[in-house]
């Protein structure tokens, strides 16, 4: 394995960024890294969610060779007034878990190492959050390893692990079939025809420029449909988001990686939907929507949806379908499996680092069970219904998911 000295490690600021992209494009695809870490993602991801946050990229190279890149915003938190220096991966959604890191295996423990390194001393964080990592390909054991090697650090307990729902797919859609029950086989076969054949009901695939026209009605739907359960809906739960997707699928029009599943009514129509983000061998299924159709018969339309996205990611070569975080009886008649994401927050071995460590966790464990849990999926809820505004997540939320 390579050691550190082997290492030339860059610390670049996004607008530094253009030096690498093809290079750092050739990386994301080597290593079959999530979409999060792409530069068609990042670069936008900075324009519109780090905020005053200062964005620093890591670029490792070996032999000439560059081997890694790892986005980081840093930023200070004051939890409960004591200010707390805090560097977290740029691009992760925190509901959906890091499948790949962009960086090669035989140099992983080392570049994590090294980032931890750095940003503990030269930038100054007080603590450093790797988060959520998935246990699908088994690099939090590496990250562990490496973390453990390092005399100087200490990492904080992962006191509230959670877990995310992937899909593994086989190589082909008959593969896929044969592992499910025959009750649902045979009532998707049952649906397929009822629908396609019966019904007129189509399936289309939108991409970059494609996917970024159909934006504003794919919103709409989304909105409408979890307004009726006095929620929000994604886009105006996270702030940025709507022009952030649009600014993505503009500047992703080359690779594709952004994609809108549409299934059309009679009428054609949007009567379901679905935003995923493909990169290497995953899929991250992020945002749906749905409308009611009243002239479709009762039958599981988000099943046959479902099946369709499949079918169609398998032809692509895509072996990992990522449903994001929870545990679903629909996921799991889908052959899902729940898999570990894990939080690795890191701070100074010395008796303030560990404070600092500590108090920073705590806020955010006490963030999130006040408000988010009990005020914003309990209470707010209510009170939309009764016509009241509650306002989009906090960023002291967001901010502090560590």
């Amino acid at each position: 394995m390579t050691n550190a000295k082997d290492l030339e490690i860059s610390w670049l600021e996004i607008a530094e960024a253009d030096a690498i992209l093809p290079e750092w494009q050739t990386l994301v695809t080597r290593t079959n890294s999530d979409v999060w870490f792409s530069p068609d993602w990042i670069r936008p991801w900075s324009r519109h969610f780090a905020g005053k946050r200062q964005m620093r990229l890591l670029s490792a190279r070996s032999e000439g060779t560059l081997v890694a890149v790892l986005p980081f915003v840093i930023d200070t938190l004051w939890p409960f007034g004591v200010p707390v220096r805090l560097a977290q991966l740029a691009g992760p959604h925190p509901l959906f878990g890091v499948l790949a890191l962009p960086i090669e295996k035989a140099q992983l423990e080392e570049v994590i190492k090294k980032a931890t390194h750095d940003l503990i001393t030269s930038h100054r964080c007080n603590c450093v959050s790797l988060a959520p990592i998935s246990d699908t390909h088994g690099n939090p054991e590496h990250i562990e390893h490496a973390l453990a090697s390092m005399s100087d650090v200490i990492v904080h307990p992962d006191t509230c692990p959670r877990a995310h729902t992937i899909i593994p797919l086989p190589d082909s859609f008959d593969d896929y079939l044969s592992k499910l029950s025959r009750n649902r086989r045979n009532k998707y076969r049952k649906t397929k025809r009822i629908l396609e054949e019966d019904h007129n009901v189509t399936t289309q695939l939108l991409t970059g420029t494609g996917a970024a026209q159909a934006l504003n009605a794919f919103i709409d739907m989304h909105n409408a449909q979890w307004q009726e359960k006095g929620r929000l809906g994604h886009f105006a739960d996270w702030p940025g988001s709507a022009a952030f997707y649009a600014d993505f699928c503009a500047t992703d029009s080359e690779n594709n990686s952004a994609r809108l599943y549409l299934q059309r009514g009679p009428t054609g129509d949007a009567i379901s939907a679905l935003f995923c983000f493909v990169a290497g061998q995953s899929c991250h299924a992020l945002v749906p929507a749905r409308r009611a159709d009243p002239s479709l018969p009762k039958l599981d339309i988000g099943l046959h949806a479902q099946f369709e996205r499949i079918e169609h990611l398998i032809g692509e070569n895509i072996r990992v379908l990522d449903s994001g975080a929870g545990e679903y009886d629909y996921k799991a008649s889908l052959k899902g499996e729940t898999v570990d994401m894990h939080r690795f927050l890191i701070g100074r071995k010395t008796p303030l680092g560990k404070a600092k460590l500590a108090l920073l966790r705590h806020y955010a464990n006490c963030l999130n069970l006040l408000y988010y849990r009990i005020w914003f999926n309990r209470m707010a809820p209510k009170l939309r219904k009764l016509g009241l505004k509650t306002g989009p997540l906090w960023q002291s939320w967001i901010r502090s998911r560590v």
